[in-house]
């Protein structure tokens, strides 16, 4: 639907029949059904927030002059206008709908407003410069959002008074539930704040692509899914992202023909309109009820070892990483669409959690609660049963992380030098962030992490080893050289977590952790950058980097007994815990093949 330039905020009308729009210099009011221009107002210093009663009886506007305008929304007329004083900015609704709380940014304050009385019955100071607003459903309490010191204030409508405080950084917008449960805050590039509004405390964070910028939520009248308005997704496209509320997967991602602005949802949630620049888009949101978003296709009886193809995106082999739930029901891949959620045993989609685009390795913690994941500001760690980012800890570039130690207190990883060197092999301690180097490991070095976490292999020649693979400790740092693995540049640990199999383009071998003493050696194979072990380590399985099979190699004497189709340029590969089946992520996507043939 047309309406004027620079159209800047948007509400639906709990009936759905009308959507007003906020414009430079008023408000149009169109017919939702057939997107004609009922009617426009001009406000005299035009419009800067818009709130209407949940009846919608009433259409609360505040202005740039210093006004909280009254609108009947049937009669189409202006029944009262109140002076605040001031500038005024976005405005919340209370409960019922006779109180209206607004913003006065140029004298850190929040008018509480009267719009049956048409007068300003209380002035309430807030952090400085108030420049967003909400109001819980039931009106008892207001959050408002100072831009000067970026913190919250808490105001108990009862006494209308500050409670209390909360800091929050580059605030964009806040969102209540209709259960008033959560509070959804646009916070810094990509990121949604999820906040328990009761506790003012936050529950985690929901990440977006990498160079995405939401610009508006909105929430269904059930509480199931929460709306994303996404500005430039990549490529000049626009999105609007639709996720459970329950789950925080994404249900749909919908391209949109406009750059939006703001959202807003009818009260029945069947209708959501997007305003741009200088359009309107209406959205039937009806046939959103949950779900996931990963395509799947069926196997193919043909044979034990055709794989079935999980669609990852086409670059998801430069960026994709495999994990598994402790108990093997699950199994997680990092992929351009954020993290692709499987069930274990049928290859069926239960969700994708919302991260940033192309998050690279993902390693989950011993209880199957916690994952984390590189992104440009460190490592992230995510809550699997809010799936909301709950840590952040900061560091240089993030090359490899191998895993959790044991007590999942610790992650170990490899992260780039400062000066701009190779990386080196470091533990993070999760409580409180600090980062200890273990040792200096070469650029693009092959890694594996013993299953108690407590030795790391490198491979690829470090500082004082001078062997192909070395043994770091990862308490102390210690390192021990590996003898007989020259030539060993790609390194997979077994399922048991105590042996380490090794390949290069020369030769392979394997070794026992336990006094890292060679096991078996033999030739190794010229284009094997991946690599997994079978459950009793009797076969290897090496992806070819560029022809898209994988070989099926004997560890005792290297005979290749099966070639499998998987797909070019593979970029992770990884064994299920129950030994069954083996994901292999490539530019044609995950495949998952049988490998029971294979012990």
């Amino acid at each position: 639907m047309p309406v004027g330039e620079f159209s800047d905020d948007v509400l639906v009308s709990p009936d759905g029949t009308r959507t007003y729009v906020l414009e430079s210099d008023g408000v149009s009011v169109i017919d939702t059904a057939t997107a004609a221009v009922v009617t426009t107002l001009t406000l005299p210093g035009g419009p800067s927030g818009i709130g209407m009663t949940p009846d919608g009886s009433r259409v609360h506007f505040a202005t740039n002059s210093g006004f909280v305008s009254v609108l009947d929304p049937v009669a189409g007329a202006v029944t009262a206008t109140i002076s605040v004083g001031g500038r005024l900015g976005p405005l919340a609704v209370g409960g019922d709908g006779r109180l209206v709380y607004v913003t006065m940014p140029d004298a850190d304050a929040v008018a509480v407003v009267d719009t049956v009385a048409a007068s300003v019955i209380a002035t309430v100071p807030v952090e400085a410069t108030p420049m967003h607003i909400a109001a819980t459903p039931d009106g008892s309490r207001v959050y408002s959002w100072g831009q000067e010191n970026q913190a919250f204030s808490v105001i108990d409508t009862a006494t209308d008074t500050v409670v209390g405080q909360l800091p929050l950084d580059q605030v964009d917008g806040i969102t209540m539930s209709p259960d008033g449960a959560r509070t959804y805050v646009l916070s810094g590039l990509g990121t949604i704040t999820v906040l328990d509004p009761a506790a003012m405390t936050v529950v985690g964070r929901i990440r977006s692509p990498l160079g995405a910028r939401p610009v508006s939520l909105a929430v269904s009248p059930d509480n199931a899914h929460l709306y994303v308005a996404i500005s430039d997704i990549g490529d000049g496209e626009h999105a609007l992202r639709v996720l459970d509320t329950s789950s925080t997967y994404v249900v749909e991602e919908l391209r949109l023909s406009a750059d939006p602005t703001r959202i807003s949802l009818s009260g029945d949630g069947a209708t959501l309109v997007a305003s741009s620049e200088r359009s309107a888009l209406v959205i039937d949101t009806s046939g959103y009820a949950g779900g996931g978003s990963v395509p799947v296709t069926a196997p193919d009886p043909a044979g034990p070892v055709t794989p079935t193809v999980v669609s990852l995106g086409e670059e998801a082999s430069l960026e994709a990483d495999i994990g598994f739930s402790p108990s093997g029901d699950r199994v997680y891949v990092s992929s351009e669409q954020g993290v692709v959620v499987l069930e274990t045993a049928t290859s069926a989609p239960i969700g994708t959690i919302a991260t940033e685009q192309g998050i690279g390795d993902l390693v989950v913690d011993p209880t199957g609660t916690r994952a984390a994941f590189p992104t440009v500001d460190g490592i992230e760690v995510l809550d699997l049963t809010t799936n909301l980012v709950v840590d952040v800890f900061p560091s240089e570039i993030v090359y490899d992380l191998l895993g959790f130690t044991a007590d999942g207190s610790s992650l170990i990883a490899s992260i780039g030098g400062s000066d701009g060197g190779g990386a080196n092999l470091s533990r993070v301690d999760l409580t409180t962030g600090r980062i200890t180097t273990l040792a200096p490991a070469v650029n693009d070095p092959s890694l594996a992490l013993t299953g108690d976490g407590t030795t790391a292999y490198v491979g690829g020649q470090i500082a004082a080893s001078g062997s192909a693979v070395t043994a770091v400790d990862t308490t102390t740092g210690a390192t021990t050289p590996v003898a007989g693995t020259d030539g060993i540049s790609t390194l997979a640990m077994g399922l048991d977590g105590r042996t380490l199999y090794g390949i290069g383009a020369l030769s392979r071998v394997v070794v026992d952790t336990a006094d890292n003493s060679i096991v078996t050696e033999g030739q190794g194979a010229p284009n094997a950058g991946l690599l997994a072990a079978s459950p009793t380590g009797a076969h290897l399985f090496a992806p070819d980097r560029i022809d898209g099979t994988l070989s099926v190699v004997t560890a005792d004497d290297g005979e290749v007994v099966e070639t499998l189709p998987t797909g070019e340029y593979p970029g992770a590969i990884a064994l299920a815990p129950d030994g069954r089946r083996l994901y292999v992520a490539s530019r044609g996507g995950l495949s998952v093949l049988d490998v029971t043939a294979f012990p």
